[in-house]
């Protein structure tokens, strides 16, 4: 997959809104996962040095954020297709944010690697269960 070349290369009412919250999380960090299969590691070290860089992203800081270059942009639940695509659906669709990324400049610099938002954003949810 282009996501993991890439990286291989370059998070009662109170108490049931604490387990809905860590339950999205940890769905949209398994879903993430999925892309980075065994690259997993290297996926959280990119997505930590992203959140040290870009703390406030909007993506990162939403439990239910998601990339928006990784769903199709007519999609009306992001968080909802993210976890529910099969994996080839959700690496063709983050490869086409990432190409779209690069060509309209939305780009990150992470200690000297240029990588597109799109995959900076997978790898900062990757490690954010």
């Amino acid at each position: 997959m282009i996501i993991g070349s890439a990286v291989a290369v370059g998070a009662a009412a109170i108490g049931g809104g604490v387990v809905a919250l860590n339950r999205t999380a940890s769905s949209r960090t398994s879903a993430a996962r999925r892309l980075f299969a065994g690259s997993e590691q290297q996926a959280e070290t990119l997505g930590d040095l992203f959140v040290e860089a870009v703390p406030d992203d909007p993506v990162v800081s939403d439990p239910d954020g998601v990339p928006p270059g990784a769903v199709p942009p007519e999609t009306r639940e992001p968080l909802e297709w993210f976890t529910e695509a099969p994996v080839a659906e959700l690496a063709s669709q983050s490869s086409t944010g990432c190409r779209s990324d690069f060509s309209e400049d939305r780009v990150v610099e992470l200690h000297g690697w240029v990588l597109p938002l799109t995959a900076a954003q997978l790898c900062a949810i990757t490690g954010a269960g």
